[in-house]
């Protein structure tokens, strides 16, 4: 068997692929928090997954023990932020009743505070960032209350790492934390089933201040992973019936015995894998959703024979 590819070809099938946007990176949001979803205003809930710990008394979520849902405070006006990612959005609330996140140098004692985000996925995902808004009163810090740190894990808590950033700079004004800038994590972070971010504060025991939190948001960036869509080839000797495709498609080729055969969604990710056919083989769709997928042959080698676009709907 010969295959004769002309460089022209090639050419063409990559510009194809990257017209398909295989290759091409997008940041996406990854979660959102603005604690709207919480009907009950006060102490209990805290948003699904959201969780609050005091380390000596292990209390959860309530109102004498941490943070907890508030609607007072809200801000008088909006904020936004430039930095990239934010498609327009991030603007705190601007009407009496909404909802933030809050804790109070009013605790019980003086101690040592985790808030607790969900887990998020960042599989297949490069370049985490991540951006709140917060709202400090001067009483906070005066009263000598501190600010959040921000820590990650990626071994569901294990151990944990610090992340350095500005907070507002207070005056009981709203406004977006590190200058409005994304805070960026370390590459530590990326293609993690589980991230998990925690808040850790030190409140002192006083009779006023708030630190106050709205607008939780996680990015990261979808990129092509190598599946070698740049090798690209058409091959007539290789055929998807039907495509577009419903329930099942069948793959047929007349060059190739026992090869393999590579099914890639457009972010490059392998979602199915077949070993040893022998054509023609008849693949069931089962979980994949309608979209743009790309079946690849390869030969006994593993060199690749051909890479044909499948869709199915």
């Amino acid at each position: 068997m010969r295959q004769k590819i002309t460089p022209i070809l090639s050419a063409i099938m990559v510009i194809l692929a990257l017209q398909l946007n295989y290759a091409k990176a997008q940041q996406v949001v990854l979660f959102h928090e603005n604690f709207d979803s919480v009907l009950i205003k006060g102490q209990y809930p805290l948003p699904t997954g959201w969780h609050c710990t005091k380390p000596t008394t292990n209390v959860l979520d309530s109102l004498s023990y941490g943070y907890h849902i508030d609607s007072t405070g809200f801000s008088a006006g909006t904020y936004s932020n430039s930095s990239a990612g934010l498609y327009g959005a991030g603007m705190v609330d601007s009407a009496s009743g909404k909802n933030h996140i809050t804790i109070k140098n009013v605790e019980d004692s003086t101690g040592w505070y985790n808030l607790y985000m969900p887990s998020i996925s960042t599989l297949n995902k490069t370049g985490i960032q991540m951006i709140w808004g917060s709202r400090i009163s001067n009483s906070f810090i005066a009263d000598g209350s501190a600010v959040p740190q921000l820590w990650f894990s990626v071994d569901n808590g294990a151990t944990w790492d610090s992340i350095t950033h500005q907070d507002s700079p207070g005056g009981s004004a709203w406004g977006f934390v590190n200058g409005g800038v994304n805070i960026n994590f370390p590459s530590k972070a990326e293609n993690k089933a589980a991230l998990m971010i925690r808040f850790t504060q030190h409140i002192q025991y006083y009779s006023g201040g708030t630190y106050r939190m709205d607008d939780v948001w996680v990015w990261g960036t979808t990129s092509n992973t190598g599946s070698g869509i740049n090798n690209v080839v058409e091959n007539n000797s290789f055929a998807i019936v039907p495509n577009p495709a419903a329930d099942k498609f069948t793959i047929t080729s007349n060059d190739v015995k026992n090869g393999k055969v590579v099914i890639t969604d457009l972010i490059g990710q392998t979602v199915r894998a077949i070993n040893n056919c022998n054509f023609p083989v008849s693949v069931e769709r089962n979980n994949l959703p309608n979209g743009v997928y790309f079946v690849q042959i390869n030969n006994q080698q593993n060199q690749t024979i051909a890479v044909k676009k499948l869709i199915i709907e």
